[in-house]
């Protein structure tokens, strides 16, 4: 099974299109703490999903790690993105599930491996773990929820097996 880190902005949009828990069983989902934190306050969306995930093992959370080195690619983040970026490295992850622009920048910078919540339906299809008519509703429900340019839309829609093989569980 790959390990996967996830930032918490795709683990809200799947939750939102009810597939985090698919994501979740299909690889080792790790989280580190600061994202764990920001997912599990009060009663957002999804904070007793995600408390119950991670109580039960089907999120990992990654132990607190040693204050990053001052990296210029990596300031303007938040900490939940550097954190998970910075955890790519200290962890044997195989790809980043990141939705935050900014870190989908640095993570093409730093050669990281990376996929954002609107391409994990075609893989979740692709793998067999959901149908095509799933397929379809929860892609137009990421696409309606979160905030896709353009190109990132066109580039998931035109997204082959070939393409996502390095990420299909």
């Amino acid at each position: 099974m790959k390990n996967a880190l996830i930032d918490a902005s795709s683990a809200i949009l799947l939750h939102k299109a009810n597939l985090f828990l698919e994501i979740a069983h299909a690889y080792h989902l790790f989280m580190v703490p600061t994202v764990y934190k920001e997912i599990t306050v009060g009663d957002r969306s999804g904070a007793d999903v995600f408390r119950s995930a991670g109580e039960a093992g089907t999120i990992r959370l990654l132990p607190p790690s040693a204050p990053p080195k001052i990296d210029p690619a990596m300031e303007s983040l938040h900490a939940g993105e550097w954190e998970t970026i910075a955890a790519y490295d200290e962890q044997d992850a195989h790809f980043i599930i990141m939705d935050d622009g900014r870190g989908a920048r640095t993570c093409r910078t730093k050669k990281i491996p990376y996929i954002n919540a609107l391409l994990c339906p075609h893989i979740l299809y692709l793998s067999g773990i959901i149908d095509n008519s799933t397929r379809r509703s929860a892609f137009t429900q990421l696409r309606e929820i979160g905030r896709y340019a353009g190109e990132v839309v066109s580039y998931a829609k035109r997204s082959t097996r070939g393409v996502l093989e390095p990420f299909l569980p």
